[in-house]
């Protein structure tokens, strides 16, 4: 694929609490995704020392390890982000904080987040409540996935918030980081 390789673009809504996620599921299964699953995601952000434009990311859960890249800015729609595939054969937690050690880290963050995913050939489809200490958030998320241009990207995102009527409504700017821990260094 082209230009949009190494970045993330997506829209991210915020919904309530009682959020009718069986509804909504089943809104997004009559758009006949490719798979869809549950479950619960384990990440691990962290901010370097001098670097505010960047966040790093160790995510952990049943199918995937990954430590990724995410650029910082003002608005979260397009961004860099850079994904490497860690081995699921050994939790790298202790390997991945003493590597970034060596770069300086300011803070880190856990955050546990229970993941309802649509996987769609264009876009990825996901509501989720995220969790740090006593903070929680409910959104869902529009991922656009393989298009070779940001406005193509952005049509798709359009399109699918039309389907599942979230068209018109506003959506956040802010990062999960930010969301949920809104005093962190690089907020």
């Amino acid at each position: 694929m082209g230009g949009t390789n190494f970045l993330e673009i997506e829209h991210k809504f915020l919904v309530a609490p009682d959020f009718d996620l069986d509804a909504f599921s089943g809104q997004c299964i009559a758009l006949h995704p490719t798979h869809h699953k549950s479950l619960r995601v384990k990440d691990t952000y962290y901010v370097l020392k001098g670097r505010a434009d960047v966040v790093l990311r160790h995510r952990l859960d049943a199918e995937i390890q990954q430590l990724t890249l995410k650029t910082r800015g003002a608005d979260v729609e397009v961004r860099g982000e850079v994904n490497l595939a860690l081995s699921l054969h050994t939790d790298q937690s202790p390997a991945i904080h003493s590597f970034l050690s060596h770069l300086g880290i300011e803070a880190e963050y856990g955050v546990v987040k229970d993941i309802t995913v649509f996987e769609f050939p264009d876009c990825e489809v996901v509501h989720y409540t995220a969790r740090h200490g006593d903070s929680v958030v409910h959104c869902v998320e529009f991922e656009a996935v393989g298009k070779e241009s940001v406005p193509e990207a952005l049509a798709v995102l359009s399109r699918y918030e039309e389907a599942l009527g979230f068209a018109g409504a506003e959506r956040s700017s802010n990062s999960l980081l930010d969301l949920l821990i809104p005093d962190n260094p690089i907020a």
